[in-house]
């Protein structure tokens, strides 16, 4: 196998592990399906297209699913629940992107963006067809970590209350 070849197959691998780890829940029930809608959008970094990179939505509700996506190499989403496509169920989701084994971004992510505790990015999904952009800042940083306020995100500007007074 050539370099790409293998890639290739390890990107399909580790997508079909995952998209079948999520369906195990499922399994067994006999049930029906729970109720997806489609979901696309754009992603991008410092505004350029950013791809390929896998992509996830982690569901606000502890008990909620998670939804595997991906971003092609313009930077287009594409998300799947149990079927390639169906896009995820209604709710409340934390858009990451989680250390990818395969290194298949261009860039490294920012780490913020690589767990549903620090990412900003908030998706909601709505019963009909779901467009969602994401955008990613190379300089983002965890504000939950402390001492964050002082990496240069947040510039706060103080006046020395002497310098304030009238002079008489």
């Amino acid at each position: 196998f050539s370099s790409a070849q293998r890639r290739c197959w390890w990107r399909g691998t580790l997508l079909l592990g995952l998209l079948g780890i999520l369906c195990l829940p499922g399994c067994g029930g006999g049930g029906s399906r729970p109720k997806t809608y489609p979901v696309e959008g754009k992603l991008t970094l410092d505004g350029q297209p950013f791809g390929p990179a896998l992509v996830m939505l982690q569901s606000t509700d502890p008990k909620g699913p998670v939804v595997v996506g991906e971003a092609d190499e313009q930077g287009n989403l594409k998300f799947h629940s149990t079927r390639a496509g169906d896009g995820a169920q209604e709710g409340t989701y934390k858009l990451v992107l989680p250390p990818d084994p395969l290194s298949r971004a261009p860039k490294p992510v920012p780490k913020v963006y690589q767990s549903p505790g620090t990412s900003p990015i908030d998706v909601k999904i709505e019963p009909k067809k779901n467009t969602i952009t994401a955008a990613l800042d190379s300089k983002a940083v965890d504000m939950t970590t402390p001492g964050a306020a002082y990496m240069g995100r947040v510039n706060v500007q103080t006046k020395d209350p002497a310098s304030e007074r009238p002079k008489i």
